[in-house]
């Protein structure tokens, strides 16, 4: 089963979306677990059961997102980070901080002339001025060197 991802459920109803089954074949399989897909294979050719495997996974979360607060008393600083995030006062400080240092940040930073110039760099009509030679296929160490003619 594939359980679909929701990051927010500030809407009216907080409704989660349904998962979905899906048979293990040459379609569905590359967007699953190579570990999960293996492990019940070999499950069902030991005992001949039907196997159902859910993937409830989120790239890119830490592991101590999905841990219990009862699963960190072993770590005392990951228990008082969890306890000061808890704090609506300590968040919205952070949060504060994080909008004036990114204010502080955005003026420091000169614009990026890819994007502000004339042309932006992605722009198929682009041509590029005062740029070096590569070579192409070639090392990226040997960037800018003479180019040898055959």
């Amino acid at each position: 089963m594939s359980v679909t991802t929701v990051t927010n459920l500030a809407g009216p109803g907080n409704d989660l979306p349904a998962g979905n089954w899906r048979p293990a074949d040459q379609k569905n399989i590359p967007d699953f677990s190579a570990v999960a897909y293996f492990f019940a294979k070999k499950i069902y050719e030991k005992y001949h059961v039907p196997i159902g495997l859910i993937n409830a996974s989120v790239g890119g979360t830490p592991i101590e997102a999905w841990t219990s607060e009862e699963g960190l008393k072993k770590f005392p600083d990951l228990l008082n980070t969890l306890r000061q995030n808890k704090d609506t006062a300590y968040i919205n400080n952070m949060q504060k901080a994080a909008a004036v240092a990114a204010k502080a940040n955005e003026q420091a930073i000169p614009p990026d002339m890819g994007l502000a110039g004339s042309r932006a760099w992605f722009d198929m009509e682009y041509a590029p001025t005062n740029w070096r030679q590569i070579n192409i296929p070639g090392y990226w160490e040997d960037r800018g060197r003479q180019s040898r003619q055959p």
